[in-house]
Formats: structure tokens, sequence, C-alpha cells
């Protein structure tokens, strides 16, 4: 099993986990993470492809920020099990929705930004861990 970066705040993690049928659960921390998310693949692209076009450009990065993109990332790393979920959502299937795994994947990234102090420099060298970039 693929092994996430280390928290050194472990309620950080916990929330990031937690999905929105809970008290103190990840909605701002997804939040945080996927504007975190699209700042660096948009870099990245810009830099990797200099003549590509606006509109390829979002083409490419839809490619690794959308939530299908982004459950495969949460897959690799078996997020669906570590999440946090009521028994409602659990009988509702969110452990396998495609929608709770890309958004814990983007609060993820909101709680390593958080964790390391609000470094984007270190946030941006987890994203490219995460999405093998």
């Amino acid at each position: 099993m693929a092994k996430l970066p280390k928290l050194k705040n472990a309620a950080l993690r916990r929330q990031a986990l937690t999905h929105c049928s809970l008290p103190n659960h990840n909605e701002r921390l997804e939040f945080i993470g996927d504007g975190i998310l699209q700042g660096v693949v948009t870099s990245l692209l810009s830099q990797r492809y200099p003549t590509y076009s606006e509109g390829r450009l979002t083409k490419e990065r839809a490619k690794f920020v959308s939530n299908k993109a982004l459950a495969k990332v949460a897959k690799r790393f078996h997020l669906g099990q570590q999440l946090y979920l009521a028994a409602s959502a659990e009988k509702q299937g969110c452990r396998t929705n495609y929608k709770i795994l890309g958004g814990a994947v983007e609060a993820l990234i909101g709680a390593y930004f958080i964790d390391s102090g609000h470094n984007y420099t270190a946030a941006e060298k987890v994203v490219r861990q995460l999405l093998s970039l």
C-alpha cells in the first residue's frame, strides 16, 4: 500500500478524512486544498507546455484535478477505508464515491498546507507526490 506523507498534527489528518456527515468535517480543508491543487497544477502545466493555448491547458489541468482523477489517487492510498463516516453515509456507499474520495484528497492537501505553517512550497511538494508529477 502506498503511504501518505506524514502530518505533524494528527488532528488535522483526522479532520481531512472526516466526511461532512460528522462534526469537525473536512469541507474547509477541502476548500483550501482545492485552491492549492489548482495553483500547483496550473503552474506546472504552464511551465511544461509554454506553447499550449489556455483552452488546452484547461483540459490538461482537468486530467489532474477532476474528482474522478483525484479518486484514483485516493484509491492508490486506500483513503476510502480510512474515512470517518456516519452510519448513514456508510450505507450510502460514501467510501467508494468518487466525489467523496476526491474531496478527501483535496482536504489532505489543505491539511498539509496548514500543517506546514501555510508554506506553499511544502504543499506543492505534497501535491507532486500525491499526483506523481
